[in-house]
């Protein structure tokens, strides 16, 4: 029984959780494959954010993309009061780290860190 009730505590607590996207790092690998012209989170204000992600392409065609890569804006909004909706999370801080590849070989490395907690 203590089982269940502490599952319905943390679903409880983490249906109502802030997520809050704190740091962003982007690395090139591999130097002469491109460079991360931007790679920042900006505030909006208090609570809302957005990222920004300009990574320059050296070698080109890379599976069929013919052009630099380029995150725009994008609007973390929506992303701080949905993503507890659907992730069952205690509070903290947390990591996710990427590996992105072209054909097999390690090119870029980006990690996002967030924070999750009660209050905005």
């Amino acid at each position: 029984m203590w089982k269940i009730w502490m599952i319905l505590t943390c679903l409880a607590r983490c249906s109502i959780a802030h997520v809050s996207f704190t740091n962003l790092k982007c690395n090139m690998i591999d130097k002469k494959f491109g460079s991360f012209e931007i790679c920042h989170i900006k505030a909006v204000n208090r609570t809302h954010k957005y990222i920004d992600v300009n990574v320059k392409l050296n070698i080109l065609p890379i599976n069929n993309i013919m052009h630099d890569l380029i995150v725009d804006h994008l609007w973390t909004g929506n992303m701080d009061s949905d993503f507890s909706k659907y992730i069952p999370i205690m509070n903290g801080d947390y990591a996710i780290f990427t590996e992105w590849s072209a054909y097999n070989i390690v090119r870029a490395v980006i990690n996002l860190y967030i924070r999750i907690s009660n209050s905005q």
